[in-house]
């Protein structure tokens, strides 16, 4: 009886499986029917959508991107937009924009994969969108270097703007050892609230930003700009190619402050009048930022002592120019790429630390070197040292005494014991 059911069951196992396996074969090789979408709404981001439909019930989506004109840091994403599970399903995901991430010209790829309950999988084509200002209708001018990208003025303006990048790159090359690596593109804002608005997330004070990974720079400069701006447009495309020269892949870009900016400031032509009258009031009265204090950024600090760290950085790079000129400065940005300290690399560049640079720069200003009181450090302790040693011993000679005395005492009071248990007992005895 048992084995006639087993076959009985088996046999109805086998029919089951004859009716459901043919009907899940002719939708297993089955595409799902898809249609995308993409939106780009410059400032707030970019909106990927999508609608499919399948034979099978769809249980899975996910939207698959990447920025492969990020240069630096660039790497796939996944993302797993919500969605209902269903034979027709549609999703949508937004890539918010914060700051200077995915600035005008960035490239997104995207494809999309929707799974079934049968594990059929469809795979979108890679489609490109790229993140535009959409905002404004741009114009542009471009040689082997530079591309100038504006929308506010006419053709000369556009092509004074490419000139003088150009001319910058060249006099820094020249000048100051600092080396174009790849192309940069400006975005050029007809005004700072444009340009505020462009970067959300970004402090309303902004004045221009140079974006590395993109080898992009953002910048306001208004048609009747007075000069102002395009110093702007040097001091950041400056920024530019110091993180080219710089960035290693598995350390980004590490540049004290103090050079970077230094840099920057010296690369937009002779000091300006705020600069010369912060520097002097502060070697007046002996008040000049050491440059250990000046590694990192500026933005943190109020007005005046922001200007005097720009001040400052910009005397200490015109120092080093002068005294050992633009390759030496070259060598130390490739040794700073390469992970080098800053103390190190200026030591294996000019045989100074970073300290001793300092003091070269100071007597340069008719300062003499700071007093980083090194040997006070050494010597003041010792005293203290001494009689924290005196003290220590005395202790020390106190507990010893104390001790033996105890020991003295017990000893006694052991003995005394003893000596009264044997002549307690020996009558006994």
């Amino acid at each position: 009886m048992k084995r006639a059911g087993g076959r009985t069951l088996s046999l109805l196992f086998g029919f089951v499986l004859a009716v459901i396996m043919p009907a899940a074969a002719a939708h297993a090789g089955d595409q799902a029917d898809v249609s995308t979408g993409v939106r780009v709404e410059f400032p707030a981001g970019v909106t990927f959508t999508l609608d499919a439909r399948a034979a099978a019930e769809i249980t899975d989506v996910s939207l698959q991107l990447n920025t492969p004109g990020q240069r630096y840091g660039a790497y796939p994403r996944n993302v797993k937009p919500d969605f209902r599970p269903g034979f027709h399903v549609t999703a949508s995901w937004t890539w918010r924009r914060f700051g200077s991430q995915l600035p005008p010209g960035a490239d997104i790829s995207y494809r999309w994969q929707i799974t079934d309950a049968i594990g059929t999988v469809t795979e979108t084509q890679p489609q490109v969108v790229r993140v535009d200002d959409n905002r404004f209708q741009w114009r542009e001018v471009s040689d082997a270097r530079v591309t100038v990208r504006w929308y506010r003025g006419d053709q000369r303006f556009g092509e004074s703007l490419l000139a003088s990048a150009s001319e910058a790159i060249a006099r820094m090359a020249a000048e100051q050892g600092i080396d174009l690596v790849r192309p940069v593109t400006a975005h050029v804002y007809g005004s700072q609230p444009d340009l505020y608005s462009a970067l959300p997330g970004t402090p309303a004070w902004i004045g221009g930003i140079s974006i590395g990974e993109y080898d992009a720079i953002l910048i306001p400069i208004s048609p009747d700009d007075s000069g102002d701006g395009q110093r702007a447009l040097i001091h950041e495309l400056t920024h530019e190619l110091i993180y080219q020269m710089t960035f290693s892949p598995g350390l980004g870009s590490r540049v004290p402050a103090w050079v970077n900016e230094g840099l920057a400031t010296v690369a937009e032509g002779a000091t300006q009048l705020q600069n010369r009258r912060a520097l002097a009031d502060a070697v007046n009265i002996d008040a000049v930022p050491t440059l250990r204090t000046l590694g990192s950024g500026f933005s943190g600090l109020p007005g005046t002592q922001a200007q005097l760290a720009y001040a400052a950085s910009e005397s200490a790079v015109r120092f080093l120019l002068k005294e050992h000129g633009p390759e030496r400065m070259r060598r130390l940005l490739l040794q700073l790429r390469d992970g080098r300290t800053i103390d190190d690399a200026l030591l294996a560049v000019y045989g100074r630390s970073q300290d001793q640079v300092e003091d070269g720069w100071r007597r340069s200003l008719g300062l003499t070197p700071r007093d980083r009181g090194q040997g006070a450090q050494i010597e003041e302790p010792r005293p203290a040292a001494a009689a924290a040693s005196g003290r220590t011993n005395t202790s020390l000679l106190l507990i010893s005494a104390g001790a033996i005395v105890l020991t003295v005492l017990s000893l006694a009071v052991a003995a005394a014991l003893f000596l009264k248990r044997r002549r307690g007992i020996s009558p006994a005895g």
